[in-house]
């Protein structure tokens, strides 16, 4: 049985389907674990993940989770607003630059 999409946390910028799949990465599964759930192929849930990490400029999984979480709680760079995402802020330390 399809999993039932959830609301989409970023607000316009995915939809409905590439939140559901955001939400069941924050929650540790695996691609093939989200194609069983929502009723479509891995390769589908691969094309959604490319994406959205290319929508939200994120580098991988634990990115995306972390980025989401922060979105959730309301102190993401990235969200509904015009605000551009700050990218200095979310690279890791060794590639930020000094202030």
């Amino acid at each position: 049985m399809p999993a039932t999409p959830t609301p989409a946390p970023f607000g316009d910028l995915l939809s409905v389907r590439q939140a559901t799949v955001v939400n069941a990465i924050c929650q540790g599964k695996a691609s093939k674990q989200i194609a069983q759930e929502l009723d479509m192929r891995e390769s589908t849930v691969k094309v959604h993940l490319h994406s959205i990490m290319k929508k939200l400029k994120v580098q991988n999984r634990r990115e995306l989770a972390v980025l989401a979480s922060r979105f959730v709680s309301g102190d993401s760079p990235v969200g509904p607003s015009t605000k551009q995402p700050d990218l200095e802020a979310r690279a890791p330390r060794h590639l930020q630059h000094a202030r």
